[in-house]
């Protein structure tokens, strides 16, 4: 039976009849985790692309972003994203590393939201650090939604399980993300809850200087535009963590748009076309954007390590 406002079955529409901001909560739970067909699958629900868009409307953007996927790329989202058994877009974790131990940490953009993962910025820097030196494996912990403090939790989950990584490669998200008032829109609401930058600070330097002890290289970029500026006169970032904290870098917009244009300009009769600049979602970052940050960061660590 269905309900024809909402075109999924009633059972499940009175089941999971949350609030946003309950839905928000349940998005980074365990169980409402990726992949988003197996929770099809457990809810009783045909496995098709078709099915999985009429559920993920139910549950907001970040769901329905994965559900399209599927419909796009034609592929089920199970072959397409390739989850370990931690549900992480990553080989499968291990405590005995055979080869240099390097990590990726961030939030859906370095899990590759909606994007082959040939064509991920973590994916392309592992392979070509892979092809000059022993590894232990692409292990990658970017989880979608995640804010900088659960990305610093979530790389510190990962090293009392699994280790030490020898190189930690982490693309922060907007700062302020998940750090106002959820009653209100953000653009409602310009001020934060708390003043993030410094918290944000005091917790990534801290961490630094661990891996400096340990001799742990960690490298730091964003994504995010506004945390690449210099400086935009904003009370929230008034302590500035992108210029306090040691090892984050920030690259040039103008070097992001050049190479862009160049790769448009490559692209421009291949079928991946459609993905250049945006992903299959039409929302995260396409190919354009990850192949400069993986050249980008390729750069600063090869300069580092080979010295080229």
């Amino acid at each position: 039976m269905f309900d024809p406002k909402l075109d999924v079955p009633m059972e499940i529409n009175a089941e999971y009849a949350y609030s946003d901001k309950d839905i928000h909560q349940k998005l980074k739970s365990k169980e409402f985790f990726l992949p988003f067909a197996k929770r099809v699958k457990k809810l009783g629900l045909k496995n098709d692309g078709k099915a999985i868009v009429k559920f993920a409307k139910c549950f907001g953007l970040a769901n329905y972003s994965l559900a399209s996927v599927e419909l796009k790329s034609k592929v089920p989202l199970e072959e397409f994203y390739k989850l370990n058994s931690y549900n992480f877009r990553s080989d499968e974790f291990t405590d005995v590393h055979d080869g240099k131990h390097i990590l990726f940490a961030g939030c859906s953009v370095t899990f590759g939201d909606s994007l082959p993962i040939e064509h991920l910025w973590a994916y392309k820097l592992y392979n070509k650090i892979a092809s000059k030196e022993k590894t232990s494996g692409f292990f990658n912990i970017g989880n979608p939604g995640s804010d900088a403090f659960q990305i610093l939790l979530g790389i510190k989950e990962y090293i009392q399980k699994f280790g030490m990584p020898d190189v930690i490669f982490v693309n922060l998200p907007d700062l302020d993300r998940s750090f106002f008032d959820e009653t209100k829109s953000r653009s409602a609401s310009s001020t934060p809850v708390f003043t993030v930058s410094k918290l944000l600070e005091f917790a990534y330097e801290d961490f630094i200087e661990i891996c400096k002890l340990t001799g742990t290289k960690i490298y730091l970029f964003s994504w995010d535009r506004q945390v690449q500026l210099e400086s935009n006169g904003s009370k929230k970032f008034e302590h500035d963590f992108r210029v306090i904290v040691d090892r984050f870098y920030r690259f040039s917009q103008d070097d992001l748009d050049n190479h862009m244009y160049e790769l448009s300009e490559r692209f421009k009769d291949s079928p991946e076309y459609s993905i250049v600049f945006k992903a299959l979602d039409n929302s995260h970052p396409g190919i354009g954007p990850n192949d400069f940050w993986f050249n980008y960061m390729y750069n600063i660590y090869s300069k580092e390590v080979y010295g080229d």
